[in-house]
C-alpha cells in the first residue's frame, strides 16, 4: 500500500513510497529481490524502487487487457 511520509531528518516535505516489510511480505516465496536488508543494528529494509517498475507496467497491461475484455462482453449483452 502506498503511504506518505516524512524524513526523521533533513528534507521537511512529503515523500510517497511503500513499507519495505509489507513488499517482502508480499512477494515472499518469490526471487524478486526487490527489498535489501542493511547490515546496520536495526536491520534498516530498502526497496529498490527501479526494480518495481517491470512487474508494476506488466499489472496494468494485463489489467487493461481485462477490461477491453469486459467492455467487449458488456456491449455483447447491451445488444442481445
Amino acid at each position: 500500500r502506498p503511504v506518505s511520509f516524512r524524513w526523521k531528518q533533513g528534507d521537511n516535505g512529503v515523500n510517497y513510497g511503500f513499507i519495505a516489510q509489507e513488499i517482502e511480505k508480499a512477494l515472499a516465496g518469490t526471487e524478486a529481490g526487490m527489498v535489501s536488508t542493511a547490515g546496520d543494528e536495526m536491520q534498516t529494509k530498502s526497496l529498490r524502487y527501479t526494480d518495481l517498475i517491470a512487474p508494476l507496467v506488466k499489472a496494468v497491461q494485463e489489467q487493461q487487457q481485462q477490461i477491453t475484455e469486459l467492455k467487449s462482453q458488456i456491449e455483447v449483452l447491451k445488444n442481445k
